[in-house]
């Protein structure tokens, strides 16, 4: 092939390469995000929200509750049976209710406290073969002592282009006491607390509902501190004091 050939072939090849970067896709946008503004953004919304730990009215009795946002998420945590004095007792967990609930950054997680009433009997006891005030007085009761508390370890993700808290894990605090002589369902009623109620709360925050609604009021919020973030978010970062957001 003769020399002009290969200059002529080498001239289109540079010009196709100069077109295909011409239209390479605009950079990225960054945006930093303090993380404080972020906890003091979450806190305003969790004013008003309520967490209800509940089995006895039976299915989806537990609850997720801000009424300020028009938001509801119900979930069930089981009953379960033990074997008691001549008879088969059901426990479930009752009416815990959260006194607050706070966001915190523990690098390199957000954590959300969810601080619990307590008033004694938070799992009760019923005795269904027994007659009368039996039924309550035959299954001893069990307290929740010590620190009420319950911890939701989240990290920051990207949920549908929004900024989201995606669940990491869940740790129960404080002890369940009842008389010496019914430890086994001390033991049994605090693998409950320990397990059941935070894989219903993880559960919550990874159903696809609770986890946009989250996205979007975090959205409305930041806006209110004057913390814009960008459309189609494609990924967030932990650095430092702040969330590096890249769309």
């Amino acid at each position: 092939m003769k020399k002009s050939s290969f200059i002529f072939f080498g001239t289109i090849l540079m010009a196709l390469t100069l077109g295909l970067q011409s239209f390479r896709p605009s950079q990225e946008t960054e945006v930093k995000v303090p993380i404080l503004g972020l906890v003091l953004a979450a806190n305003d919304f969790l004013r008003n929200t309520e967490l209800r730990l509940d089995a006895r009215d039976g299915k989806n009795a537990s609850y997720l509750l801000n009424e300020a946002k028009d938001f509801c998420y119900r979930f069930t945590i089981p009953e379960f049976p033990v074997q008691g004095i001549a008879r088969t007792w059901t426990y479930y967990v009752r009416d815990i209710r959260s006194q607050h609930l706070e966001l915190a950054y523990e690098a390199p997680f957000f954590v959300l406290k969810a601080h619990f009433e307590g008033d004694r009997s938070e799992l009760k006891g019923i005795c269904h073969g027994c007659m009368g005030n039996m039924k309550d007085r035959r299954a001893p009761d069990a307290n929740w002592e010590d620190r009420r508390q319950i911890d939701l370890y989240f990290r920051p993700g990207v949920k549908n282009g929004l900024l989201t808290l995606l669940p990491e894990r869940t740790e129960f605090h404080g002890r369940m006491t009842i008389d010496a002589a019914f430890r086994f369902i001390e033991r049994r009623g605090e693998r409950t607390m320990r397990e059941e109620v935070p894989e219903r709360l993880n559960e919550m925050f990874n159903n696809p509902e609770v986890c946009q609604k989250l996205a979007v009021e975090l959205q409305k919020i930041l806006r209110k501190y004057n913390l814009d973030l960008p459309p189609n978010i494609r990924s967030v970062q932990a650095v430092g004091r702040h969330l590096v957001i890249r769309n």
